[in-house]
């Protein structure tokens, strides 16, 4: 790990245990994020993106087991860690999670206030209510929520579903964390809600000199807020490069459908365009590459041998039979 980097998830892998099954859901994914870097991983439901921001956390459901692997937060390895460590040290304090679902984090017979002085008690050891409260006001103002006063004394369904969301952006830099974990944060919003969201986790980064990573299955909310992408695709990392490289020289085809699926306004269309087919399978063994059977270039290797990761270029990262040194398929 570089001496910047403030994460490294070396060869990550998680089971799934079901009663159908044991489903494979990340399967030796490496991450590298430097101090005040933001990483946005991108890919469709079910890829495994969601999963590995639980795991930095430490926050598997009981059925979700890390099965190989080590995630390093400054150079200790948090899998090591024991529960009651994780909890003083790291969770809520050095790195913080902020869900899809603003009501993961809100319970709805609390007020938005007793929730953050509960945090704030816990993460910041803050006993004395008065001070926690201006805490609170003060993270409520840092987020942009107008009568801060008011959201305090409000029950979760007395808010809009924007307004709560900011409240649980508040509540998650209320330890002043490191790192933030921003899961699929604005897919519950609608656009123009969206764009305010993106905008203030543009600006708390750059504030509060804060490393992201930034779950979507949106490359284009990808575009606008990360410096780097990750393309994960069934538990595996296909491709991982520097936003403006992805997006206008991506070389793995799943990257290049994924970003012909996003819709343009200079560009009409009789119908939205898609990725034919779907996802394999997790609970089954792949022998070669997970995308083969809705790749337009599969060769008979792809069906027969998982692809090998290749740097074909400064921080830039493919797992793909086909990619070439320069350029690609």
């Amino acid at each position: 790990m570089s001496g910047t980097a403030i994460l490294a998830v070396n060869d990550l892998h998680i089971d799934y245990y079901t009663f159908e099954g044991v489903v494979r859901a990340v399967r030796g994914v490496s991450i590298e994020l430097c101090r005040g870097e933001s990483l946005c991983i991108v890919g469709e439901s079910g890829s495994g993106k969601s999963t590995i921001g639980l795991a930095i956390v430490r926050a598997l459901p009981p059925n979700g087991i890390v099965a190989r692997g080590e995630i390093l937060y400054n150079n200790v390895d948090i899998l090591r860690l024991s529960e009651e460590e994780m909890s003083k040290r790291i969770r809520g304090k050095e790195i913080s999670i902020v869900f899809q679902d603003p009501a993961a984090t809100f319970n709805p017979l609390f007020t938005i206030g007793e929730v953050m002085l509960d945090v704030i008690a816990a993460q910041l050891g803050v006993r004395d209510r008065r001070r926690a409260y201006e805490h609170g006001i003060k993270m409520l103002k840092l987020v942009e929520l107008p009568d801060p006063e008011r959201v305090m004394n409000s029950y979760p369904h007395e808010l809009s579903g924007g307004m709560l969301q900011r409240a649980a952006i508040a509540v998650a830099l209320s330890a002043n964390p490191k790192l933030l974990i921003a899961d699929e944060p604005t897919t519950m919003l609608d656009v123009t809600i969206q764009a305010q969201v993106l905008d203030l986790l543009k600006r708390l980064r750059k504030e509060l000199s804060l490393s992201m990573i930034f779950i979507t299955h949106n490359l284009g909310v990808a575009a606008e807020v990360c410096d780097r992408i990750m393309v994960l695709y069934a538990g595996t990392m296909f491709e991982e490069g520097y936003a403006d490289t992805i997006l206008t020289n991506p070389i793995h085809p799943y990257t290049r459908k994924l970003l012909e699926c996003i819709p343009r306004a200079s560009r009409r269309v009789s119908r939205l365009r898609y990725i034919p087919g779907s996802l394999p399978d997790l609970k089954t063994p792949v022998s070669g590459c997970p995308f083969e059977p809705r790749c337009d270039y599969a060769t008979k290797i792809c069906s027969v041998s998982p692809p090998l990761v290749r740097v074909v270029g400064h921080r830039h990262r493919v797992a793909c039979h086909l990619a070439q040194e320069k350029g690609g398929v």
